[in-house]
């Protein structure tokens, strides 16, 4: 699959580009919409995990265009097992190796995932199954605890469900790095949410009445004061996210106000407003 492809860019697309396109095909896809295309919205968020995060995406760029690179410090930890052997005095030659024969310990390596969760997964935590890969290839099915209030890129230690290709000795641990999939409706600030509403110029000289869906599912009505201009944020306080494993600490909601103005208004109306202006 070409992530840009996918989102309907070219190589040479801005951050910015990347971020508002990803914003309009998470709307039209999403499941919970009508018309929305499941398959479709999880390869437009999987192209957006890679291209939005610059590194990620120079590393994609790279491999794409048939260059390689490394993860995990893997290279260096084999460098530092071999050395481990050597054991280095100064003389009157300048440095002098010797060679020891010491064998450390067996012991299984620790693994390292990732997972994508949504936004309301982050919110209320879950149990999750996922697929880990023995360093012989093996794949096994291992259950993990993600809880509330977890972020994008924290990693999660669980203990002995790492490696475990070599049978005598102790298994190695499972580190989980979390990925908190973009929503199309919420925009997260920690334990913050930021939902945009848009109203019209009368609606925002003369206040109206809104409401959201908060993640917990519940629809709060709220008021736009008279007078309001465009960029105003309204809080809610309470209806953001738990806390990390604090399902009684919330943060605050923000409602951010857009104020756009009509067009189809009829002469009659543009001449009443042309007397209040008077």
């Amino acid at each position: 699959m070409d992530y840009y492809k996918t989102l309907g860019l070219d190589k040479s697309a801005s951050q910015e580009q990347i971020k508002t396109a990803y914003k309009k095909l998470a709307k039209e896809t999403h499941p919970d919409r009508n018309g929305g295309d499941d398959i479709r919205f999880k390869q437009i968020n999987e192209a957006y995990q890679t291209l939005g995060d610059q590194k990620k995406r120079e590393e994609y760029d790279m491999v794409k265009e048939g260059g390689y690179f490394t993860q995990g410090g893997e290279g260096f930890d084999m460098f530092k097992d071999f050395f481990s052997d050597f054991e280095f005095a100064f003389g009157p030659g300048g440095f002098q190796q010797r060679r020891t024969y010491t064998r450390k310990p067996p012991r299984n390596k620790n693994l390292n995932v990732n997972v994508n969760i949504t936004l309301e997964e982050a919110f209320s935590g879950l149990k999750k199954e996922i697929v880990v890969r023995t360093l012989t290839g093996e794949r096994e099915f291992v259950s993990v605890e993600i809880p509330c209030g977890v972020d994008s890129g924290q990693q999660i230690k669980f203990d002995g469900l790492g490696d475990n290709s070599n049978t005598g000795a102790p298994r190695g641990n499972l580190f989980v790095t979390i990925n908190v999939i973009p929503h199309p409706d919420f925009e997260r600030a920690r334990q913050h949410l930021l939902h945009d509403v848009t109203i019209n110029s009368f609606e925002a000289i003369i206040g109206c009445e809104q409401h959201v869906t908060t993640m917990e599912g519940k629809t709060i009505k709220y008021k736009i004061p008279p007078g309001t201009n465009s960029g105003t944020k309204i809080m809610l306080r309470g209806q953001g996210m738990p806390l990390l494993k604090q399902s009684y600490a919330r943060g605050d909601l923000f409602i951010r106000v857009n104020v756009k103005t009509p067009h189809n208004i009829t002469q009659e109306q543009i001449d009443t407003i042309r007397g209040w202006l008077k």
